[in-house]
């Protein structure tokens, strides 16, 4: 099994970690084992991206 990827943000042409704390989990749909982790943006994420 190999380590899950961690997706990040895209806001302003960049990877961005994102403001908040909280992930989701993505699951592989053919074997149903974790294949990445993504933020979950918040009020302060969204407005970067809509400034952006």
């Amino acid at each position: 099994m190999s380590t899950p990827r961690k997706i990040t943000h895209w806001i302003n042409g960049r990877a961005e970690a994102g403001a908040s704390d909280r992930h989701g989990t993505v699951f592989n749909p053919a074997t149903g084992q974790v294949a990445a982790t993504v933020p979950i943006a918040n009020e302060a994420d969204v407005a970067a991206a809509v400034a952006a």
